[in-house]
């Protein structure tokens, strides 16, 4: 897989309508509005070589608003008589004069475009470029204004509504929902087929993709109308690699998956060599971002627009250095950045990127959450507990700072102090509980806005996880329901839990782990058994944590409360222990710990099992 390979075979198709972006499919008049203020919104914060793109996606929503329509007509039109040459307004004002039946004013837009389309001069070629440039900004944006998800949801909500009006039908009425019933599964079946294609593709964006749009851009020439336009081909990038990074997560747990199974050698190192593509991959991407911001890091600042963009581009400088910064130093010379003196300082402590990012701009948003986020990132490894302390203290303050001046819910920031909030509760609980408190209840508080706004899995997850916490405060790490004293708040954690299994990720490693380990607290122990064994097939073979729990998970069953069959259960007993010895290979401070902790378990288990075969063996003794 090579960066380069992308395809960029020039397929200029103009118009923001024939993109075919998401927000398109939504039904739902408040989603529409929602979308609207999002981009309103940007239209204050974003440079004004974006301003056309922003006011025609604006346009385009309002024509699936009845009362707006004839506005959205009006808005294209004041566009184009600013740019009477910007092709995506030329193509959106033929669709919408076809759909009003006036077709003179299609001809004379659809004359136009093809005319510049078709042309190749210089500005020709520049209006082409500005195109496809708006199109990848369009497609960039997009994520930020409805859930990818959006028509995978909808259709299991049909599915629903339909399955409630066969219950209530009787004959005819009755055949043709049923008829309609197995089409729509095959829909169903079909939108999630597809949505697994866009994560699985070898360039795990689907076609069309806001990066794709960039290169054919620069295909055209290498020189962008203007040199803003690499900040936001920078961004394209940065988007690319987090599909890459999720998508070599699901493939490592495959790999797993595949050496547990004992596969065919072939297939097993056909998926190591594909996480090697990923992970060069990767790498590429990370150093053509980190080149884009510096080039805009370096422009002279004559204005405050300016000011703005290069603040940006060193807070993210910043945070990709911090995360990924072993990425450009082993890169060495061949990397051009790595002789440039001033940015090898960057490297040597990323911090300093976006502490410079913010002594150029104090109260923008996007310099606030990167340095928040820059902050939290370098406290991961940091051992010394006072120092990193520090760093999340500051990196609090920076994050409420960032969602004080968004001031109508930042979701990245909200989600970064909500694991930083965690961890400085997590560090307090040993000495100074009320502190502690208070801080996990300020992390809950952030995930519920999280909730109401953009959420993930991960974030829900993590909020699944502090409402567990919550429950059983102070004794936090402590499993069991012998803890817990608020059932109330476990359940919420699983009301979270239920509704991140609907946005259609597939559980991971984090997720089925949280789930067993709140349904243990509540004594579900079977559920939490079965949970905890999806959890363990999702887990690395570097940690015996899982397996320590779904051990311990099933002796509590022999103490407390036999759920399922004792046989079946000193089965799956066994079972764990076989594959725990084939897959660890040693196993022996695991059971140690294990015996330790549940005596008692293992000696009911061991009476009970002794019983058993005493009355099997005078069941046979009385046979023969």
């Amino acid at each position: 897989m090579e960066f380069q390979d992308l395809n960029t075979k020039l397929e200029l198709h103009p118009g923001l309508i024939r993109l075919n972006l998401n927000i398109m499919n939504a039904l739902d008049m408040h989603v529409i509005q929602d979308a609207k203020r999002n981009i309103e919104k940007l239209l204050i914060k974003e440079h004004p070589i974006v301003e056309n793109v922003q006011k025609n996606i604006i346009a385009i929503l309002k024509t699936k608003i009845p009362r707006e329509r004839r506005e959205a007509r009006f808005d294209l039109e004041n566009i184009r008589k600013k740019s009477p040459e910007n092709l995506n307004v030329l193509a959106d004002l033929e669709c919408i004069y076809t759909e009003l039946d006036r077709s003179k004013e299609a001809e004379v837009c659809k004359q136009k475009y093809q005319e510049i389309l078709s042309g190749t001069s210089k500005n020709n070629i520049r209006c082409k470029q500005i195109c496809l440039l708006e199109q990848g900004y369009a497609i960039l944006i997009e994520r930020t204004l409805i859930n990818q998800s959006t028509v995978e949801l909808r259709i299991t909500d049909l599915h629903k509504i339909l399955s409630t009006e066969l219950e209530r039908s009787q004959g005819r009425r009755k055949e043709c929902f049923e008829r309609g019933l197995h089409h729509q599964i095959q829909v169903l079946r079909n939108v999630r087929i597809a949505n697994e294609d866009e994560i699985e593709d070898r360039h795990l964006v689907r076609k069309g993709s806001s990066l794709q749009k960039f290169k054919l851009a620069e295909a055209l020439d290498a020189s962008f109308p203007n040199i803003i336009w690499n900040y936001y081909y920078a961004k394209a990038l940065n988007q690319y690699y987090d599909s890459l990074e999720t998508v070599l997560k699901r493939k490592g747990n495959g790999k797993d998956t595949i050496n547990k199974l004992n596969r065919h050698k072939g297939e097993s190192g056909q998926a190591i060599k594909f996480e090697d593509d990923l992970t060069k991959e990767m790498k590429k991407v990370t150093l053509k971002a980190i080149e884009n911001f510096w080039m805009i890091s370096q422009i002279q600042i004559n204005n405050p627009i300016v000011r703005t963009f290069v603040a940006r581009s060193y807070a993210y400088i910043g945070h990709i250095l911090m995360k990924r910064g072993d990425m450009v130093l082993s890169s060495g010379n061949s990397f051009n950045l790595n002789t440039n003196k001033s940015f090898k300082h960057y490297t040597n402590n990323p911090v300093e990127s976006a502490e410079m990012a913010h002594r150029l701009k104090k109260n923008d948003v996007t310099v606030l959450t990167r340095y928040g986020r820059t902050l939290w990132n370098k406290s991961k490894g940091i051992d010394d507990k006072r120092e990193k302390l520090g760093l999340l203290h500051m990196a609090n303050d920076i994050l409420t700072r960032s969602i004080d001046v968004e001031n109508t819910g930042n979701w990245f920031a909200l989600s970064t102090r909500m694991h930083v909030r965690k961890e400085i509760s997590d560090i307090r609980a040993k000495r100074h509980i009320d502190i502690a408190r208070k801080y996990l209840l300020d992390a809950k508080q952030d995930g519920e806005a999280i909730f109401k706004s953009q959420n993930t899995q991960k974030d829900l997850t993590i909020l699944a996880e502090i409402c567990q916490k919550l429950a059983k405060f102070p004794y936090t790490y402590k499993y069991g329901r012998n803890f817990v004293h608020t059932d109330g708040l476990l359940h919420q954690a699983l009301d979270y839990l239920l509704y991140a299994s609907s946005l259609g990720d597939r559980p991971d490693f984090h997720f089925a782990n949280r789930k067993a380990a709140c349904l243990f607290d509540l004594g579900e122990y079977a559920n939490a058994i079965e949970w905890e064994n999806k959890a363990w097939l999702l887990s690395s073979p570097s940690t015996q944590m899982s397996f320590n729990l779904l051990c311990s998970y099933m002796v509590t069953m022999f103490e407390d409360d036999l759920q399922i069959p004792f046989d079946q259960l000193v089965k799956e007993f066994l079972y764990a222990l076989i594959y725990g010895k084939r897959k660890y290979k040693d196993i022996q401070r695991s059971i140690e710990n294990l015996y330790k902790k549940n005596q008692k378990g293992l000696d009911i288990a061991q009476s009970n099992y002794r019983r058993t075969e005493n009355n099997t063996s005078d069941d046979r003794k009385g046979y023969s």
